[in-house]
């Protein structure tokens, strides 16, 4: 069985110059060897540790991106969007967006609106979308393009 990575070897493959693909092939070939329990409750951890100790925001946004589907089902994945929703990197603030809208919690709308006075107007779109998919339970329409935004009543 391939090993579950240490905090360390995700933080090192992860602030590395170069693009972590070892890192992310060695994780797919262990997603082949557990359950979806057995990933939640050993790689998921260290993938939430791995991100609070990276310096470079490609390896953030990869864990926060990789993280999103969890965020149904584990209340860690939550808090940890909710943190970076304050993240200095535009694309880690997407992928918390993305990962609060598909969470669909309601408790989440208010740290979301927060970011509705965000200097970036990407940021406030981001952050709208996810609101708006929240509130009409819907988690896509945080990450549909095409969305126009909330219609003016």
């Amino acid at each position: 069985m391939t090993p579950i990575p240490t905090i360390d070897d995700a933080v090192v493959a992860l602030d590395a110059k170069i693009h972590a693909g070892d890192f992310w092939s060695s994780l797919e070939v262990l997603r082949t060897e557990l359950t979806r329990k057995q990933w939640i409750e050993s790689v998921v951890p260290v993938l939430i540790a791995a991100f609070h100790q990276l310096r470079r925001a490609r390896g953030r946004n990869e864990i926060m991106f990789e993280l999103i589907k969890f965020a149904k089902v584990t209340p860690e994945v939550v808090e940890l969007a909710l943190q970076a929703l304050n993240d200095r990197a535009f694309l880690v603030r997407v992928q918390a967006c993305a990962a609060l809208a598909y969470s669909e919690q309601i408790e989440t709308v208010s740290a979301l609106k927060q970011l509705l006075q965000h200097d970036d107007p990407k940021t406030r779109q981001n952050a709208d979308a996810a609101i708006d998919a929240i509130e009409n339970h819907n988690h896509y329409f945080s990450v549909n393009e095409t969305w126009p935004g909330p219609a003016d009543d």
